[in-house]
């Protein structure tokens, strides 16, 4: 099933580690619509302002296996609304492309520095999205996460 264009509910929904642990991983209907409105009001606008490829490292994750990759306890990824994800470019350049943007995320996260990934994240519906930019540095269970640092004056 396609979410958008460029996005499958296969490629949100699959994990290795639930694999591996065997968890099912399959969400309710409510988790696919929020997917779908994820993928067209945040990931297309990305991947056509990045006019890259992205590779979905984490997209929904049931209550079992956002347990076992010690996600937040109140993590978007839980009902839809949240995905990571490695663009064929310099992760730091997409990432400030993204920042800069008009594009309506909740929350977006530079994970891990250049060998991580980037958090998207869309506001619950009928919310108005915070567009929060967070970075993260540490291990599952154990980040840290500082805000964007304020713009220096001109």
């Amino acid at each position: 099933m396609k979410l958008s264009a460029h996005l499958s509910l296969y490629e949100m929904v699959r994990s290795e580690t639930a694999l591996r642990h065997g968890i099912e991983n399959h969400p309710p209907l409510e988790a696919v619509e929020n997917m779908k409105r994820l993928a067209v009001t945040v990931f297309e606008p990305i991947r056509a302002l990045l006019w890259v490829k992205m590779h979905v490292s984490s997209g929904y994750r049931s209550y079992a296996l956002n347990k076992i990759v010690k996600g937040s306890k109140t993590s978007a990824h839980m009902w839809g609304g949240a995905v990571d994800f490695v663009p064929e470019m310099d992760k730091m350049d997409a990432f400030r492309q993204i920042r800069d943007s008009d594009i309506p995320f909740d929350q977006l996260i530079e994970e891990c520095g250049r060998d991580g990934w980037i958090h998207v994240g869309i506001a619950r519906e009928g919310q108005t999205p915070r567009r929060e930019v967070l970075y993260a540095r540490g291990s599952p269970g154990n980040w840290i996460y500082t805000a964007e640092p304020p713009k220096k004056a001109a």
